[in-house]
This record gives structure tokens, C-alpha cells and sequence, in this order.
């Protein structure tokens, strides 16, 4: 049993592993009722609409019924239910364990200990999670997080990443030019991911990266070039040719004199550094002259602050708001840039990274993928503006179709379709146990191993 989100490639390649797989979900817009999905897969759009941030109402046996009628109609044998804030999750868990079926559960996110949401949630979780089988988390730091949150014994928790689906998210065809960087920023626009710091780094980062700025900082830079050049050609022309006139008609030693030979020894010098900056001259104009752009997929309560932004700082045509990016259409906003930022404070494992760099994009973020796919950042606006201009600095090194076979090696769905069905086995083997045994751990929390 599961909500709809970015797991339903799992279900597909648990089906080619000959795992029978039935979705329950409620109702989207006009979507209820039975569906089958590619491949076989069969989803029952449960009629109960969503209250809020997608969550239905909760009726704690409102929903018995017809649980019950799918569990038995589709001789189901074991029920997983996926995220802690889904009330259906909560409610399916409870009704299969009370009719005797196997559970496991995933936690796909990080919640805190003090603020009030975070309290109430991780209170019901310790009450739903008392009876289940065994639990999955997505990463190492998510697992340490529910075991303090639910209270389930470490040995219970699995940890099994997320994948993203390389054949749907490939690199362009062509490789994009860098006449103008594009920055690509697709998330939730919410406190949770970021959109505080977009207020402030966007700003910085269109500050630093424009035609105005490039003037700005090279003007003297080549005025002094231009002066050194006129005085080598003065010292070649007053200097080092009369004086080999001088030495060739007189017969004088060939070496001028002391102070003309330590001006020519410094002037060779400044000649070196002239070379060097001339042939650096177009790497610097692409560092500092090139514009850059950002693209804005999501929606949330934070798109207001964002578009206040934009306004303040006149950047309409240097920011673009997209709203709701559809997950269909998520790799051809991708494509279109060069480097993916996610700004987000807490993240228990984010697919959008993966999605991004498998389409050949350098990721601006926390730890997830090697070094060489990733820029790190502290959650701090002057910290990630540094991280940005590292990465364009960089991104001419950058080969897309090489990250993209980087990540098809090193994530996939059927690896965790695999690595799912030993955790399934696991629950399944799992003695039974009498009401007592549950009552107590619903009432006192008192686990003990299966």
C-alpha cells in the first residue's frame, strides 16, 4: 500500500522479479477506481480526495472496509506501506497486522524532535510502527532518524537507496554551448528545501555573472596590459638597439649596463606574464563575462518570496518560474541547463539529484554521488554562491554521457527491486503472534525481535 511519488519504477522491476504487485492510492482529481498501469501493474484509486499537501482524511477505520475487500480479493500476502505522514500508510498498516497479513514499512524523509508537527507525527509513528515486520530507510542517516523517532530496534531498519531510471533521463543529443550558463533548480518551494537561500544566492550569483560585472572587474586589469606592452616596446626601441649599435662600433661588451641589465631582466618578466595573460585571456572572459541564467521548476508557499525576488532585483528575464514541473516532463527542463542546485537543509536521500546528473548535469548539493559529479555545500548562502562559481568554473570538464554511464552503474531499480524482495522474505518468515503480544508493544512499546 502506497501513496504515488517517485517509487513506482520499484514496483515495475518487482514485477519482472515475479512479485505480484497491487497499488492502493486515493483518488487523484478525477482519477478513481481500478487502472492498470504498463506492464501489468494494477492500481486501485481508492475515493477518498486528498485534504492536504496531498493527504486524505483521517478516519482511522473509515478506511477498514475496503482495505479489507482488496486484501482478500487480490490474496494479498504482505502489505508495505511508504511514508510517515501518509494517512493511509497509517491506517492500511493497522488494518492488515488486525487481520493477521505481514508489514513492512519505508521512510522516505527526515522529521525533527521539537516543533509541534514533528511531536504529533512521531508519535503516531511509534504507535504504528510497534507492530510492524520490518522497516526500510532510503539512507544511513534516515535510519538513525526513525530508530530515535519510532523506537524499532536497529535490527528490524534496512537501508536500501533510491535509484532513478537512466533510460528515461538522458543527456541531450547535443551538448549545450556555454555562451550563457543555465542553472536549474526543481524542488518543492518550501522552507524544508531551500527556497530561503535561492532568496539570497540568486541575487549573487546574477551579480557576479554578467557583462556588466565582467567590465567591472577586467577594465584595469587590461589597461595595465595595454601600459606594460608600450613600455617593453619603449625599452625596445630606446634601449637594447642602441645600445647594440653602441657595442658593435665601439667594441664594448655586449651585456648592458647593470641597471639597463636588471630592467631588462624585469621586463622579460612582465613579457612572460603578457603571453600568459594572452592566453588566458579567453578563459577569464568565459569565467567572468558569461551570464547566467536560472530556471525554476516547483511550486509551494515560498514561489511568493522568489517571485519578490525577482522583482526587487529587476531579473525577470534572468529568472524563469515554471510552477509545477510534471514528473513526464522533468528531464526536458533538466536538459536544458548546466548545472542543477538543490538547496535543501535536510534530505533523506534526494532522487531529483540523481535524475539530474544522469542527465548530464553538475549538481550543486549535499553528499550523494563521487566528487567528481558533485559540488558540496554548507546551507549557507555565501558558502553555496562559492560552490557555484566552482562549478562553472569547472563544467568545461565536464562530459555528460559519461555521467550518465557513471550513473546507470551505480543506481539502479532492479539492484533495489533485489535487495526489497530480501526484506520481504524476511517479514514474511516472521512468527505469528497472539493479541497480547501486540497490545503490549501498542502500549507500552516493548519490542522484542521476531
Amino acid at each position: 500500500m502506497m501513496e504515488f511519488g517517485g517509487v513506482l519504477e520499484k514496483r515495475h522491476c518487482l514485477l519482472l522479479h515475479s512479485s505480484g504487485v497491487v497499488v492502493m492510492t486515493h483518488a487523484y482529481g478525477n482519477c478513481s477506481g481500478v487502472r492498470y498501469m504498463t506492464g501489468g501493474l494494477k492500481v486501485y484509486y481508492v475515493p477518498w480526495r486528498p485534504l492536504v499537501m496531498q493527504n486524505s482524511l483521517p478516519t482511522f477505520y473509515g478506511t477498514l472496509p475496503i482495505i479489507r475487500t482488496i486484501l482478500i480479493r487480490e490474496k494479498i500476502s504482505l502489505v508495505h506501506g511508504h511514508q510517515a505522514f501518509s494517512t493511509l500508510c497509517h491506517e492500511a498498516l493497522m488494518h492488515a497486522r488486525t487481520m493477521g497479513y505481514k508489514v513492512a514499512f519505508t521512510d522516505h524523509s527526515l522529521y525533527g524532535f521539537a516543533d509541534v508537527g514533528s511531536i504529533h507525527m512521531n508519535k503516531i509513528l511509534q504507535f504504528t510502527l510497534a507492530d510492524v515486520n520490518q522497516a526500510i530507510c532510503v539512507s544511513h542517516t534516515s535510519k538513525e532518524n526513525t530508530v530515535l523517532r519510532s523506537g524499532l530496534p536497529p535490527e528490524k531498519v534496512f537501508v536500501i537507496p533510491n535509484a532513478v531510471d537512466t533510460a528515461m533521463f538522458k543527456p541531450a543529443p547535443e551538448r549545450l554551448n556555454c555562451d550563457e550558463i543555465i542553472i536549474v533548480v526543481i524542488s518543492r518551494l518550501v522552507y524544508r528545501k531551500g527556497a530561503d537561500l535561492l532568496v539570497e544566492v540568486i541575487p549573487e550569483v546574477c551579480r557576479l555573472y554578467s557583462n556588466v560585472s565582467y567590465l567591472d572587474h577586467m577594465s584595469d586589469f587590461w589597461i595595465l596590459v595595454d601600459l606594460s606592452k608600450t613600455i617593453k616596446a619603449y625599452y625596445t626601441c630606446f634601449l637594447c638597439l642602441p645600445w647594440k649599435w653602441l657595442s658593435i662600433k665601439y667594441n664594448l661588451s655586449p651585456s648592458p649596463p647593470w641597471i639597463v641589465g636588471e630592467l631588462h631582466v624585469y621586463l622579460q618578466s612582465a613579457g612572460a606574464f603578457l603571453r600568459w595573460a594572452t592566453t588566458k585571456k579567453l578563459l577569464l572572459s568565459t569565467i567572468l563575462a558569461t551570464p547566467v541564467r536560472f530556471i525554476v521548476g516547483g511550486d509551494g508557499p515560498k514561489r511568493v518570496r522568489l517571485e519578490e525576488m525577482r522583482e526587487k532585483h529587476s531579473l525577470q528575464d534572468r529568472v524563469e518560474m515554471l510552477g509545477a514541473v510534471p514528473h513526464a516532463q522533468v528531464r526536458s527542463v533538466l536538459i536544458s541547463g548546466h548545472i542543477f542546485l538543490n538547496s535543501s537543509l535536510t534530505e533523506a536521500f534526494c532522487i531529483a539529484i540523481l535524475e539530474a546528473a544522469s542527465c548530464g548535469l553538475l549538481t550543486v548539493s549535499t553528499r550523494v554521488l563521487p566528487d567528481d559529479m558533485i559540488i558540496l555545500a554548507e546551507p549557507d548562502p555565501n558558502d553555496m554562491v562559492q560552490a557555484i562559481k566552482k562549478a562553472i568554473y569547472i563544467l568545461p570538464k565536464i562530459d555528460p554521457q559519461v555521467m550518465h554511464l557513471c550513473m546507470k552503474k551505480l543506481y539502479s531499480w532492479h539492484d533495489v527491486a533485489r535487495r526489497t524482495e530480501v526484506v520481504y522474505d524476511r517479514a514474511l518468515k516472521c512468527s505469528n503472534e497472539n493479541l497480547l503480544q501486540r497490545l503490549s508493544r501498542y502500549a507500552f512499546g516493548n519490542y522484542t525481535s521476531s
